[in-house]
C-alpha cells in the first residue's frame, strides 16, 4: 500500500484546482486514490476527450471551455512528470526539495565540486507590453508613497523607488523565493518582514502543482532596508501555506500571518510566534480595523472571524459556505467590512457580496449578480478561479467606492449594488489589462494598483496603466537564442510567447501558454539561416509569417504543449504530441502526417548525415525511441538502470559533428538516474549521473568541448569532458527552476563554434546569461564594491577582498587561492553569510 500522503497530495490537487478552472466532479471521483502517473494521465485526457465529443462540431463556445480546462490539467500532467519515482508513482514536490537542498549542503563539494566561475546577470524580460510575470502582493513605504514593494510566487520581492517605473530585485537568495506577505513597520522603515512561500493556493492546489508554487519556509526579517535578510522564529505548529502578513500600526512589535494552519501572532518582532486562532484550518486574510488595531478580522475557509484583543484570540462570528473570501475595510467608514466570498454559482451568480456595518457582529448579503469573477468584455469568460483569485479593497476616502479582482477588475460606487467591469480580459479589448487579479491596494497617496499575472499595473483615469520594467519575473518553458533579426523569442506560462527585438525590450507576440519555440539556425540545420520561427502555443502550431503569424496546427488538434525539431532541411518540421510524431514536409503548409503513433511528448531532436535525418523522440509509455530515414523502423533505445520507462527524458542532445552521439537527463526522483550518454547511436550507454543531487533534471545543453551543463530545479550544474564529477555553476544565479540551457554559437571561417556567452530560461525569474564555463584562473584577483549574490572567485596566486557582501541568509561566498587571501579595508561579511576560504592551487574542490 503507497503511503497516504501521495494519495493525499493527488486527490487535493484536483480538487484544489477550482481556483484556477473549476474539475468536474465526474473526473474527481475517477481519480480517486490514483497515484500512478500514467494511469492520472490517461484517465484525465479521456474524459476531456469524451466530453469534446459529446458537444457539436459548431459549438465553438463550449468547446473552448473544455479545452481550457483540458489545458489547465496538462499543465498540472507537465509537472507531475518531473517528479514521478521509478515506479511511477508522483511524488510530494515540497519533499523532494527540501531532500535536495539537504542533500546538496551535505555532500556537495565531497566529489571534486569545484563551483566554477561565471556571473549570471538578468537577461530580461524587463518590460513587456502585456505582461510578463505573476505579482501576487504589493506594499508600500508607509512615508514615502513612491517607494512600491512587489512579491512574486518565485521570484522573491522587489522594490521600485519610483511608484513602480523602475524595479529591481531584493532578497533574490533567499532559501524560499516566494512572498505571500509583506509588511513594513512604519516607526523604523528600514525593518521589512516578508512571509514566504506561495499563498494563492492550498498545498497540492494549482500553483503548487504547475511550479508557481515555492514553499514555505518561515518569516524573513531585514532591519537595513533589504539589503540582509535572516529568519524569524519557526511557527508552534506546522504550516505549509502563508497567505498574508499584516504589522499593527502603531506598535510595529505586533505581526499577524494568515496561513493555512491558523493565525499565528509575535509581539516581539519575529523572536516568538503564538497561534491566536483554535482552528487549523486555512485562514487566507486578516486585517486590522481601521483606528482601532485591538480589532481584528480573520477569514478561513467557511467562517468570518473576529478578535478584540488585537489579535491574541479570535472567535467566530460568521458562516460562510465558501471556497475563499477576502476582507476589505477603510478609514472612511472603520466600522465596516466587505466579504468578497467564491465560488461561482452559475456563469450570472457568486456565492456574494457581504457587508457589515458594526465591525464584523453582523453581515447582510448584498449582492450575488453579476458574477465578480468572470469577465463579460467582449467575449465573455466564466471560469472559476475564486480561490486564485480573490482580493478586495475600498477607497479610504470614499466608503461606497468597492473595488475587487478576480479574472478581472470590477467595482461598485454604491456599496455594492451596482457593479461595472473596469478591466478587461482580452487585450484587443479596452480598458485591457492582464488577467487574473491578485491584488489590489491603494497608495498612501490615493492611487490604485494592481497585482495580475502579468505584473503591477496602476489605474489612470478610466485605463490601466503596467508598470513592470525590471520585474523578471517571467516562467518560462522553452526559449530560443538570436534569429536573423537578432531576435530572442521564449514560450511562457499564461504569457504566451514572448519575443526581443534586437536586444531591447519583449513584447507579447501571443497570448496563451507559449511553449517550445523553433528557428533555423545554421548550426543546426545545413540550409538554414536562422529566418524561420515556429512556436507551439496552447493546441496550436504557428509560423512568424511576413505581417504577421500563420497558423500551422494540425487540423482539430486537441493535444497540447507540441515539441518542435527540424529534419533534413528547413522545410521538414516534426512535432511532438502525446498521440504520436507528426511530420511535415513544406514548412507547415503542407498536410500534417503521422510519423509515429508513440507519444512523443516529452521531447524530439534530430541530426543530419549524407542525406538521411536521424530522429530521437520520447514519451511516457514510450521511453527514448529514435528512427533513421524515412523509411525505417522505430527503434527502442533504453537506457540502462536505475533508468525506468516511468522517468520522463525531457531532453534530448545530439553533437552535431557525429549523429550517433546522444546526451539525454531524465527527470523523477530516482537517484543516480539523471544524465546518461551513448556514443553509438544508443545501442550502448554510460550513466553520467555521478554526484547529481537527487532533485528533478529539466534540461542539458553539450557545448563544443564535449562539457554538459545540467538545469536542475535549484540551479545550474556543469561536467567537464572526460571527468566523472559535476561542478555547480551559479554565482548570482536565483535557485529557481532552470527549464533550458543554450550556448551561443558564432561563425568563424565558416564553422559555428561557441560564442562566449551561455544563456538559461527560468520557471520565475526570466532569462539569464553568463560567460561560458571557463578552468581560467588569473595569478592575481582583486574584489571591490558591493556583491549581494552568492560568489565564488579563485586566483592561482594571491586573492585581494576589499568588497562588501551583503545579503544575509542564503548566500555563499567562497575565496581560493594558491598563495594567500587578503581581506582589505572595506571588506565585510554580513550575518548569515556562509564565507569560506581556501589556500590551494586553481580548480581545487571547494566543499
Amino acid at each position: 500500500m503507497k503511503p497516504i500522503i501521495i494519495f493525499l497530495s493527488i486527490v487535493l490537487f484536483y480538487h484544489n484546482s477550482i481556483g484556477q478552472v473549476k474539475i468536474p466532479d465526474a473526473l474527481l471521483s475517477r481519480l480517486e486514490r490514483k497515484t500512478n502517473f500514467l494511469e492520472i494521465k490517461s484517465i484525465t485526457n479521456d474524459y476531456f476527450d469524451q466530453q469534446l465529443n459529446l458537444i457539436s462540431s459548431t459549438d465553438s463556445v463550449a468547446k473552448k471551455r473544455i479545452m481550457r480546462q483540458k489545458k489547465i490539467a496538462n499543465r498540472k500532467l507537465w509537472i507531475d512528470e518531473f517528479y514521478t519515482d521509478e515506479n511511477g508513482d508522483i511524488q510530494n514536490k515540497v519533499d523532494v526539495h527540501i531532500k535536495g537542498e539537504n542533500q546538496i549542503e551535505r555532500s556537495f563539494g565531497e566529489d571534486g565540486s569545484r563551483n566554477q566561475l561565471g556571473l549570471w546577470t538578468s537577461a530580461g524580460p524587463s518590460s513587456g507590453n502585456q505582461g510578463i510575470g505573476r505579482v501576487d502582493e504589493i506594499a508600500f513605504h508607509p512615508t514615502i508613497p513612491n517607494v512600491v514593494y512587489a512579491g512574486t510566487p518565485h521570484g522573491g520581492l522587489f522594490v521600485s523607488l519610483n511608484g513602480g517605473v523602475v524595479w529591481n530585485p531584493m532578497g533574490s537568495y533567499l532559501p524560499a523565493l516566494g512572498v505571500s506577505g509583506i509588511a513594513i513597520d512604519h516607526i523604523n522603515t528600514n525593518v521589512i518582514y516578508v512571509l514566504s512561500g506561495d499563498g494563492e493556493t492550498g498545498a497540492g492546489g494549482l500553483v503548487n502543482a504547475y511550479l508557481y508554487k515555492s514553499i514555505y519556509n518561515g518569516v524573513y526579517k531585514s532591519v537595513d532596508g533589504g539589503a540582509n535578510w535572516f529568519k524569524t522564529a519557526s511557527f508552534p505548529t506546522a504550516v505549509a501555506n502563508g497567505h498574508e502578513l499584516i504589522i499593527h500600526p502603531t506598535n510595529p512589535q505586533i505581526l499577524l500571518a494568515a496561513t493555512d494552519g491558523g493565525v499565528f501572532r509575535t509581539n516581539d518582532g519575529g523572536n516568538s510566534w503564538t497561534k491566536s486562532t483554535m482552528s487549523t484550518a486555512d485562514f487566507f486574510d486578516v486585517k486590522f480595523k481601521p483606528g482601532d488595531p485591538n480589532i481584528v478580522y480573520a477569514c478561513s475557509t467557511n467562517l468570518f472571524y473576529k478578535s478584540t484583543d488585537g489579535g491574541v484570540t479570535f472567535t467566530p462570528k460568521y458562516y460562510l459556505p465558501n471556497n475563499r473570501a477576502s476582507i476589505g475595510v477603510t478609514p472612511a467608514n472603520p466600522n465596516k467590512v466587505i466579504l468578497l466570498a467564491g465560488p461561482v454559482l452559475t456563469n450570472t451568480t457568486i456565492n456574494g457580496v457581504f457587508a457589515s456595518t458594526d465591525s464584523g457582529d453582523n453581515f447582510n448579503l448584498i449582492m450575488q449578480t453579476p458574477n465578480l469573477f468572470s469577465n463579460t468584455i467582449g467575449n465573455p469568460v466564466y471560469s472559476d478561479q475564486s480561490v486564485y483569485d480573490n482580493c478586495v479593497t475600498i477607497d479610504p476616502t470614499n466608503e461606497n467606492h468597492i473595488i475587487v479582482g478576480g479574472l478581472c477588475v470590477w467595482e461598485s460606487f454604491d456599496g455594492g449594488v451596482i457593479w461595472y467591469q473596469t478591466s478587461a480580459y482580452w487585450s484587443n479589448d479596452s480598458p485591457y489589462m492582464h488577467p487574473d487579479i491578485h491584488e489590489v491596494i491603494y497608495s498612501p497617496n490615493g492611487i490604485l494598483y494592481c497585482g495580475n499575472d502579468g505584473g503591477v499595473y496602476f489605474k489612470n483615469g478610466t485605463s490601466w496603466t503596467p508598470i513592470f520594467n525590471g520585474l523578471s519575473t517571467s516562467q518560462f518553458y522553452k526559449f530560443e537564442i538570436n534569429d536573423d533579426e537578432d531576435d530572442l523569442w521564449g514560450g511562457c506560462q499564461d504569457n504566451g510567447i514572448l519575443k526581443q527585438d534586437a536586444g531591447a525590450l519583449f513584447e507579447n507576440y501571443a497570448g496563451g501558454d507559449g511553449y517550445d519555440v523553433l528557428t533555423d539556425h545554421p548550426f543546426i540545420i545545413g540550409d538554414g539561416d536562422s529566418d524561420d520561427v515556429y512556436f507551439s502555443l496552447n493546441s496550436s502550431i504557428v509560423k512568424d509569417c511576413i505581417g504577421g503569424q500563420c497558423d500551422i496546427s494540425l487540423p482539430n488538434n486537441v493535444q497540447f504543449f507540441a515539441n518542435l525539431a527540424f529534419g533534413f532541411d528547413e522545410d521538414r518540421l516534426y512535432a511532438g504530441y502525446g498521440n504520436g510524431l507528426w511530420y511535415n514536409n513544406d514548412a507547415g503548409d503542407a498536410p500534417w502526417l503521422l510519423r509515429s503513433a508513440l507519444s512523443a511528448d516529452w521531447a524530439v531532436s534530430s541530426s543530419n548525415s549524407q542525406g538521411n535525418t536521424t530522429v530521437y523522440f520520447s514519451g511516457n509509455a514510450t521511453g527514448l525511441k529514435k528512427y533513421t530515414g524515412s523509411n525505417q523502423a522505430t527503434v527502442t533505445i533504453t537506457p540502462p538502470a536505475p533508468y525506468t520507462a516511468s522517468l520522463k527524458i525531457n531532453t534530448i542532445k545530439i553533437n552535431p559533428s557525429n549523429i550517433n552521439e546522444i546526451y539525454i537527463c531524465a527527470a523523477g526522483t530516482a537517484a543516480n538516474a539523471k544524465v546518461f550518454y551513448s556514443n553509438n547511436g544508443g545501442s550502448t550507454w554510460s550513466n553520467w549521473s555521478f554526484n547529481l543531487p537527487n532533485i528533478p533534471i529539466f534540461s542539458i545543453e553539450r557545448d563544443g568541448g564535449g562539457g554538459i551543463y545540467a538545469g536542475t530545479t535549484n540551479g545550474i550544474f556543469y561536467k567537464r569532458a572526460n571527468t566523472s564529477h559535476w561542478e555547480r555553476f551559479n554565482n548570482n544565479l536565483p535557485p529557481v527552476p532552470i527549464t533550458e540551457i543554450e550556448v551561443e554559437k558564432v561563425e568563424v571561417n565558416g564553422n559555428w563554434v561557441d560564442g562566449p556567452k551561455v544563456y538559461c530560461s527560468t520557471f520565475g525569474r526570466g532569462l539569464w546569461v553568463s560567460d561560458t564555463y571557463t578552468t581560467f584562473c588569473q595569478n592575481y584577483l582583486t574584489l571591490t564594491g558591493d556583491k549581494s549574490y552568492p560568489l565564488t572567485s579563485q586566483a592561482a596566486i594571491d586573492l585581494s577582498s576589499f568588497a562588501n557582501h551583503v545579503g544575509g541568509i542564503g548566500q555563499v561566498v567562497k575565496y581560493s587561492a594558491g598563495n594567500k587571501i587578503i581581506l582589505g579595508n572595506g571588506f565585510r561579511a554580513t550575518e548569515g553569510i556562509h564565507f569560506k576560504t581556501y589556500l590551494q592551487g586553481c580548480n581545487e574542490p571547494m566543499d
